[in-house]
């Protein structure tokens, strides 16, 4: 299953999207986070505030961009291992990644700002 929200994102949306993932049953819970455009000053803290959230769902954690490497490493620091976290700037790095480690019964929750084209992914994962 594939939750696709690659529109926009905000820190609430991407806690809501986290919390909508936590909630469906699957065997493995897989999200691809982006950064988060236009914070100012909130940047750092709402990507940190992600990666907590991240940190209590997620199996697997892939981030994608400068920005939401704040969220990798808060979710490391929060509990989520070394090793079930990826972070990368190259979408190309994430759908390699995903033909990889997917497997039946995962659920994954791609999010993120229009602006990282992360519907390349949705795209690769549906055909």
């Amino acid at each position: 299953m594939i939750l696709d929200d690659t529109y926009n994102a905000s820190p609430a949306s991407s806690i809501a999207a986290l919390d909508l993932l936590h909630e469906v049953d699957g065997e493995r819970k897989i999200a691809v986070l982006s950064d988060m455009a236009e914070l100012g000053a909130y940047e750092k803290m709402g990507h940190r505030k992600v990666g907590v959230r991240a940190a209590h769902v997620v199996d697997l954690l892939i981030t994608v961009g400068d920005k939401a490497q704040i969220i990798a490493e808060e979710a490391i620091s929060c509990g989520l291992t070394q090793s079930a976290v990826h972070s990368t700037n190259d979408i190309y790095f994430v759908i390699e990644c995903l033909k990889q480690i997917t497997q039946p019964n995962d659920i994954i929750l791609i999010k993120g700002s229009r602006s990282m084209h992360l519907e390349q992914i949705v795209k690769w994962l549906t055909h």
